[in-house]
């Protein structure tokens, strides 16, 4: 947070939490249950890369109890809003546990890919952080939050061997992904698939595509 008061969850029957993308918004959500109130900034059909605030969006942060992100530099706009809306949200990192795939960048020297919910163990940690940081936080229902995480890791687990039993159908030489910009080589470095980027990078904010 920004050096205000850390609330207090106690106070309030159910926490109030930002997720800034859907599907972390429903990991926040499924760890939480009903001791939390998750409202998610990017919706599904939202790009986190181009996503522009909007005034109400400060509203939900000056309110949130704790506020959950990818990072990874993959909310560039989060900084700012947090200083703005003076949020004294508790705030979250959900990837803090990964290292990420990198790749050089004209414009920033090293670019590094935030899109790690792709891999099933990546996955698996941001579970167990979420986890453990609403234990932390609201200790009084540390265990039902464990239990929760540990619940919905294992519903991964079983995720990873169907995914693993599917690809295992596709031969080798076929397993390639044509996407716009590079957004699934963490799923292609965990299941064996080649990535062909129109675009090239890990943002879909990366220039048009060439002839």
């Amino acid at each position: 947070n920004l050096g205000f008061d850390v609330p207090d969850p106690s106070t309030v029957e159910r926490i109030p939490v930002v997720a800034t993308y859907s599907i972390l918004g429903e990991w926040v959500q499924r760890v939480g249950g009903d001791r939390v109130d998750v409202t998610t900034l990017v919706g599904i059909d939202g790009d986190p890369h181009t996503y522009e605030p909007a005034p109400q969006d400060s509203v939900l942060l000056a309110k949130a109890f704790m506020i959950f992100e990818n990072g990874l530099q993959f909310e560039d706009w989060l900084d700012s809003l947090c200083k703005s809306s003076r949020s004294s949200a508790v705030r979250v990192v959900a990837a803090r546990d990964i290292t990420p795939r990198e790749q050089p960048c004209v414009c920033h020297g090293t670019e590094r890919d935030p899109h790690v919910w792709h891999s099933i163990k990546h996955a698996i940690s941001m579970v167990r952080v979420i986890g453990e940081e609403l234990a932390a936080f609201d200790p009084l229902h540390a265990e039902d939050y464990r239990q929760r995480a540990g619940e919905y890791i294992g519903e991964l687990v079983s995720l990873d061997d169907v995914i693993r039993h599917q690809v295992e159908k596709i031969p080798a030489e076929s397993r390639q992904l044509g996407i716009a910009h590079d957004s699934l080589g963490y799923f292609a470095d965990e299941y064996g698939f080649r990535v062909i980027s129109i675009l090239d990078s890990f943002t879909s904010e990366a220039s048009d595509p060439s002839a």
